[in-house]
């Protein structure tokens, strides 16, 4: 008898796969509490979501313009109040930024679906719920723990999760069961709130890295997924390129960046790309050109034998360039 095949997770460690670029891109994340369990494919059917959220999201989904992402959080009992629950609500600022525009609300469990429904209609707006926000501080950890999804997430996650979950206890940051958000091969594989960061490959003393932002965060340079903020694989990988050298601190500085140039092939093979930071209010631009070196074909599914190319990206930085201060100025203000 043969063995069985690894979980994809670990045939991509395996095989060297490089998670970076791999955080795709968001501009909203909506996140409520639903008890397990949590089917597979949950959110593609109505059958275990409130009443109208299947139907909002598939809306949007059809738009195409509109990058969503629902999540599920698992009700804990010190973050959750019995008969209510808990949903979080990040939206993409203009201009330069280091976090999502997070807001936080308690409801009635009756009134779940149709807050939810109505902020992701309304794209944030749902004024006949003001009196329901809380205020939100902290981070939040939510380590996807979607076993039905894929056996890595499970077997991965669920320890990572109560790791995390004894790490923060006491403290402003939280810790949270999640759905699946993309990136089987990266189990454990974590989203920070509200920085919309994903992380992968998380070992313990990782975890407690990316918490207390202790060690160099060049430590963690394999396990950094990108910055969903960011517009596709070259901009994540010149960031993750800049957070290496930077430190810690770099993620609290505004950003902006965008694609100056790139292949015109369908598939491009590399960008010229720009990163302008903000430290008080100071600016700095950085330039570099970003490559895909080489692709590996890895198992995107613990239970498929199919392999998919996975591009890995190189990054040439230039020399940093003087930013226009007008622009600057003028797209701080906006």
């Amino acid at each position: 008898m043969s063995n069985p095949p690894l979980l994809c997770n670990l045939f991509a460690r395996q095989q060297g796969l490089d998670p970076i670029g791999y955080a795709g891109t968001l501009d909203t994340i909506v996140a409520f509490e639903l008890p397990l369990p949590w089917p597979r494919g949950v959110f593609e059917s109505s059958g275990r979501l409130p009443a109208g959220v299947h139907e909002a999201i598939d809306r949007f989904s059809r738009e195409g313009a509109y990058r969503l992402r629902p999540l599920i959080i698992g009700p804990d009992p010190d973050y959750s109040v019995p008969g209510q629950r808990r949903v979080l609500w990040l939206e993409r600022p203009d201009g330069p930024f280091s976090e999502y525009r997070r807001t936080e609300y308690l409801v009635p469990d009756a009134f779940l679906g149709e807050l939810v429904a109505t902020l992701i209609r309304g794209r944030r707006e749902a004024p006949g719920f003001d009196h329901y926000r809380v205020p939100a501080t902290g981070r939040d950890f939510l380590v996807c723990t979607h076993g039905a999804q894929d056996t890595a997430c499970g077997r991965f996650g669920v320890p990572l999760y109560r790791r995390l979950r004894a790490q923060v206890h006491g403290s402003a940051n939280r810790a949270w069961r999640v759905t699946h958000f993309g990136g089987h091969v990266f189990a454990p594989t974590l989203l920070e709130l509200p920085s919309a960061r994903m992380w992968a490959y998380l070992e313990h003393d990782d975890a407690a890295a990316l918490v207390n932002r202790s060690g160099r965060p060049g430590e963690l340079r394999g396990n950094y997924r990108g910055w969903a903020a960011l517009e596709g694989p070259f901009l994540q990988a010149l960031e993750r390129e800049l957070l290496t050298r930077q430190g810690w601190e770099w993620l609290d500085i505004p950003k902006t960046a965008e694609v100056l140039e790139q292949d015109a092939a369908d598939d491009p093979q590399w960008a010229e790309v720009r990163l302008d930071a903000w430290r008080a209010s100071k600016p700095s631009s950085f330039h570099a050109r970003v490559e895909i070196s080489h692709s590996l074909p890895i198992r995107p599914r613990s239970d498929s034998p199919e392999l998919k190319p996975y591009p890995q990206y190189r990054v040439t930085l230039h020399k940093p360039a003087p930013v226009g201060q007008a622009r600057l100025d003028a797209e701080a203000a906006a």
